[in-house]
């Protein structure tokens, strides 16, 4: 199977996927992926965990005290965090207070965007508590889902998917530094790529996709057609030609890459 993250690697530089998937070097990350990493895993747990937050909201409440609701599931959400990259953390050796400072900041941008829409939702709707959960955090969205689909040969475990209606947008999300305009090439390549296990899973065609970039709180689309498809499929035989024995050359971009000193 090529997974999601065989694709991204290849698209980021094809001698890191050689040397990641082919080679299977091992290297220790950098620390800009371990905060990456974190800070995916609290996303995923306050996502999982968002409709439990939503149903406490009542119309009553202040926009201060919805921003409360969302600050009191930080600590569940840091430790699950903290389990999921305990290894890594231990190999770089970070410090936990370091790792509190960081994240709590980026946090609390969050929880301010997220108290932003429920705010914007319960004063245009009139809906509070399990009406306000309903709208916001269905229990019909997938969050860290994984599909495999033997037509294609895919295979990954997509961010998020939001379903409305018959309709249904991979989300990727992205905690590192947003480019000014657009998406990145690696990230709609990504976003393309979830888009066809969502539609062959579902057999429901995808028409766009989302990147959420976290560090603006911002999610841009990415336009699926038939163009980006072929893109995505010429890349997998690509990588085939690779698993098969052929040597690709590097690309410049080794400036933070974990694999430059042994490349």
């Amino acid at each position: 199977m090529i997974w999601k993250s065989h694709v991204f690697y290849y698209t980021v530089c094809p001698r890191k996927y050689y040397l990641a998937y082919v080679k299977k070097i091992k290297v220790n990350p950098t620390k800009e992926m371990v905060y990456g990493n974190l800070f995916h895993k609290l996303r995923e747990y306050i996502s999982k965990n968002e409709s439990k937050i939503l149903k406490n909201i009542k119309l009553t409440y202040s926009f201060e005290e919805i921003v409360s609701e969302y600050e009191n599931c930080y600590e569940d959400s840091l430790n699950y965090a903290i389990t999921e990259n305990a290894r890594d953390l231990e190999i770089l050796e970070i410090d936990m207070e370091d790792i509190d400072d960081i994240l709590k900041k980026d946090l609390d941008l969050y929880f301010i965007g997220r108290a932003i829409r429920a705010k914007r939702t319960m004063d245009s709707l009139g809906i509070e508590k399990d009406e306000l959960a309903f709208y916001l955090a269905p229990e019909c969205n997938y969050v860290e889902y994984k599909i495999i689909d033997k037509k294609t040969g895919f295979a990954g475990i997509i961010d998020k998917i939001i379903r409305s209606k018959n309709e249904f947008f991979p989300i990727e999300i992205k905690t590192g530094k947003p480019p000014l305009e657009g998406v990145y090439y690696s990230h709609k390549i990504q976003a393309c790529f979830s888009s066809i296990l969502v539609e062959n899973k579902f057999k429901i065609p995808v028409r766009l996709a989302f990147i959420d970039y976290t560090q603006i709180n911002e999610s841009r689309p990415v336009l699926i057609d038939e163009d980006l498809k072929k893109e995505v499929f010429r890349i997998k035989d690509e990588i085939l030609k690779i698993n098969e024995g052929y040597t690709p050359k590097k690309i410049q971009k080794c400036g933070q890459c974990e694999y430059k000193g042994v490349c």
